[in-house]
């Protein structure tokens, strides 16, 4: 790990811990671990699935059915087809689960197991997986004196790993778009990222990060194998650290990202599943504060610098022909301001 990870991701744990900016003190961000857990698990329910679910009559119709479903474009139609598919089968879901002896109400029990902290929806056979973690609403300066800077001039970075799908990107100058999509079978990862570094003014004795945008992300899967899933993230971070460091999810805890979004998507076999949302953010994070009396300056609570900005990671795996998993996420009107206090 570079030392500059290292020193901005303790500087994250300081500044949360004493500035008190976010109302979650968790990692904001699932693990690699925790991620690999829950595709065991709906790997397993859904290989134990199949096997009766090929028995029915009406299976190779289904197979036409989602082939069908993944060739609409328009997003209105697209949730209408889905939910008329969800009604025709059902019922087939429903025994062939019950023949299998399976129970859906134990798998929903697995997964919250392992992934915690968020928020689990069940409708019929989605299962829908979302958590957030957000910091504070813009304050009112206290200081006589105050200055207040826009950032612009963002950098850009991308990475991707495709094994077979779709992944794409835009930026302009105040958002950034991802779209990710994968079939019959693989995994398809992209992460973006907007980043402005500032130098922070030495004689401010109080510097507060604002910012605004809207933050959207719709997500699907269609799943016909063993293993469908979308999982997407939005991140913002305050104060580093840059780029896409602060949205790799395995061995670093990551508080140094105090607002984030993230919708997973699971697919049971012969369902079809999708979720998304829309939504304007507005908080603030302090990455500065006022020395007491006889302290002296530390640099991991009185930075000199920061890295702030937004990013995307959307993945998407699939196991099994036929199947599809897709999701477009995106940031924009972002604003982001530097209130300084003299």
């Amino acid at each position: 790990m570079k030392k500059s990870l290292i020193f901005w991701t303790v500087l994250g744990v300081f500044s949360l811990r004493i500035f008190g900016q976010t109302s979650n003190n968790q990692s904001s961000t699932l693990s690699e671990k925790e991620l690999q857990a829950a595709r065991d698990i709906m790997t397993k329910f859904n290989t134990q699935l199949e096997v009766e679910l090929k028995k029915r009559a009406e299976y190779p119709q289904m197979l036409k059915d989602i082939q069908a479903l993944k060739g609409i474009k328009d997003p209105n139609l697209s949730k209408s087809a889905v939910k008329a598919y969800q009604n025709t089968y059902k019922k087939t879901l429903d025994e062939s689960i019950a023949k299998a002896g399976l129970d859906i109400k134990k798998l929903h029990t697995s997964l919250a197991t392992v992934l915690k902290m968020g928020t689990w929806t069940y409708n019929d056979y989605s299962i829908i997986y979302n958590k957030i973690v957000q910091g504070t609403l813009t304050p009112i300066a206290t200081s006589s004196r105050t200055e207040t800077v826009a950032l612009t001039g963002f950098t850009e970075a991308v990475e991707k790993q495709q094994l077979g799908g779709i992944a794409s990107h835009a930026f302009s100058s105040n958002s950034l778009v991802s779209f990710v999509r994968v079939e019959q079978g693989g995994t398809n990862e992209i992460k973006i990222a907007l980043d402005k570094d500032f130098n922070l003014p030495t004689d401010a004795k109080k510097i507060t990060i604002n910012v605004k945008a809207t933050v959207a992300i719709d997500a699907y899967s269609y799943t016909l194998g063993a293993f469908s899933s979308s999982y997407t993230q939005i991140v913002f971070h305050p104060f580093g650290p840059k780029g896409l460091n602060h949205i790799t999810a395995g061995t670093i805890a990551l508080p140094s990202a105090p607002y984030t979004r993230v919708i997973h998507v699971f697919g049971v076999i012969g369902w079809v599943s999708q979720d998304g949302f829309q939504a304007p953010i507005n908080e603030s994070y302090v990455v500065k504060r006022p020395l007491n009396s006889g302290e002296t300056a530390n640099p991991l609570m009185n930075p000199t610098s920061i890295a702030t900005g937004f990013a995307i990671r959307s993945q998407t795996i699939v196991a099994g022909i036929g199947s599809q998993a897709g999701a477009q996420a995106s940031v924009s009107d972002i604003r982001i301001e530097a209130l300084l206090e003299y």
